[in-house]
């Protein structure tokens, strides 16, 4: 069972893809927490972008994660974390501490060093097969960066039914997930997550977008 699946009655009331100002986004975790009640969410998970060694203590969104426990009591907040694919294993640019306690971890390509479509098909893959990843994180910087047919498409679908891993539909505007992809998705009997991927608090879901 995958981690996810316990919030799964918060998937269209939840946002499981914010970023504070750890890594590289503006606004606190009270402020996010503050505006996300605002906007009538009931869960919010950061998860911040990390590296196998980070810039920042992790221990530290933990802490401001517990304080703001305190003062939301109605809010569900989670502690989780983005994570680059690294290689053609689809391993995780994550230390084992962090995965320990990061309830929710998201896997996305940034800057993935190879360039043919077979090396993101099997990146993908693996990643979609590590037993913690729970979300596939705006699939449009996978999509946009190879040619694929439909069968391979059908086939990156069908694993992540097959591992329970949920597909995001991501509301940035530089990372949309295209509409037909994700009609297919749908189709297909795939788990679709509709997530903001905030970096600030304008930015976080309201429960109607879902």
């Amino acid at each position: 069972m995958k981690n996810w699946q316990k919030y799964s009655s918060f998937l269209g009331t939840g946002d499981f893809h914010v970023h504070a100002d750890y890594a590289d986004g503006s606004s606190s975790v009270m402020e996010m927490c503050g505006q996300a009640e605002m906007n009538g969410l009931k869960l919010i998970c950061f998860s911040e972008h990390v590296r196998r060694k980070l810039s920042y203590e992790y221990s530290s969104l933990l802490m401001d994660i517990e304080k703001a426990r305190q003062l939301f009591p109605g809010l569900v907040i989670l502690p989780g974390c983005e994570a680059a694919v690294r290689d053609t294993r689809g391993s995780l640019d994550v230390s084992a501490d962090v995965l320990e306690k990061a309830e929710i971890v998201i896997a996305s390509f940034h800057d993935f060093p190879y360039g043919r479509a077979g090396d993101f098909l099997d990146a993908l893959h693996g990643a979609l097969s590590h037993p913690r990843v729970d979300i596939w994180g705006h699939p449009e910087t996978f999509l946009r960066n190879v040619t694929l047919d439909r069968s391979d498409i059908e086939g990156i679908i069908r694993a992540c039914v097959k591992r329970d891993v949920l597909i995001e539909d991501n509301l940035s505007p530089i990372h949309r997930t295209p509409p037909e992809f994700l009609k297919l998705a749908r189709e297909l009997g795939a788990h679709v997550v509709t997530n903001s991927d905030a970096h600030h608090v304008s930015d976080l879901k309201r429960p109607r977008q879902q």
